[in-house]
C-alpha cells in the first residue's frame, strides 16, 4: 500500500512541476509572439483563468489524481492559449485607433476560425464522452470543457480586459514594445 501513497505522491510534485515549466513556456511563447506589454499581460491572463477554469471543472466532475489526469492537465495548458493567442495577434496588427474598432475587427478575422476550432474540439469531445474506457471519457470531457472555456475566456473575457484596460487610459492605446 505504500507503494500506491508514493506513487501519488510523485504524480502531485511532478505535476505541479510540469504545469509551472508549461505555464512559463506558453506565457514565453505569448510574450514572443505578441510583442506588446500590455496584450501580453492581459493574454497570460486570460489564458491562466482557461486553465484554472478546466481544471476546476475537471475537479467538480471528480476527477483525481493519476497518471491520465496529470497528462490531461498539463495538456490542457497547451491546448488553453491558442485561441487567445490568435486574438491578440489579431488585435495587434490592426490599425485602428479606436479599441471598438479593433476589439470588432479582431472577433470578425480571429472569431471565425476560432468558433470552428472549438466547435471542431467540441464535436470530437462529445462522442468519447460515452466511451466506456475512463480514459477516453475524460480525454473527450476535456475537449469539451476546455473548447468552451477556451472559447468564452478568448471571445469574451479577452476583449472585455482590453476595453477596461483602454477605458483606465483615456480611451488612448499605450503599447509598449519588446
Amino acid at each position: 500500500m505504500t507503494g500506491y501513497y508514493d506513487i501519488i505522491a510523485t504524480l502531485q510534485s511532478s505535476t505541479l512541476y510540469s504545469v509551472v515549466i508549461s505555464v512559463l513556456i506558453s506565457l514565453a511563447v505569448v510574450v514572443l509572439c505578441i510583442r506588446r506589454c500590455i496584450l501580453s499581460v492581459v493574454g497570460g491572463f486570460v489564458i491562466c483563468s482557461i486553465m484554472l477554469w478546466t481544471i476546476a471543472a475537471s475537479i467538480l466532475q471528480g476527477w483525481e489524481l493519476s497518471v491520465v489526469e496529470s497528462t490531461i492537465i498539463v495538456l490542457t495548458i497547451g491546448l488553453s492559449f491558442d485561441f487567445t493567442l490568435h486574438f491578440a495577434v489579431s488585435y495587434r496588427d490592426d490599425k485602428e485607433i479606436c479599441v471598438e474598432t479593433r476589439i470588432c475587427s479582431c472577433l470578425s478575422s480571429a472569431g471565425r476560425a476560432c468558433m470552428l476550432g472549438a466547435v471542431t474540439s467540441i464535436l470530437c469531445g462529445i462522442p468519447l464522452m460515452f466511451a466506456y474506457t475512463a480514459a477516453f471519457t475524460q480525454v473527450g470531457s476535456l475537449l469539451v470543457t476546455l473548447g468552451i472555456s477556451s472559447l468564452f475566456g478568448a471571445t469574451f473575457v479577452f476583449p472585455a480586459v482590453l476595453a477596461c484596460w483602454s477605458s483606465f487610459r483615456s480611451n488612448k492605446v499605450h503599447v509598449v514594445r519588446f
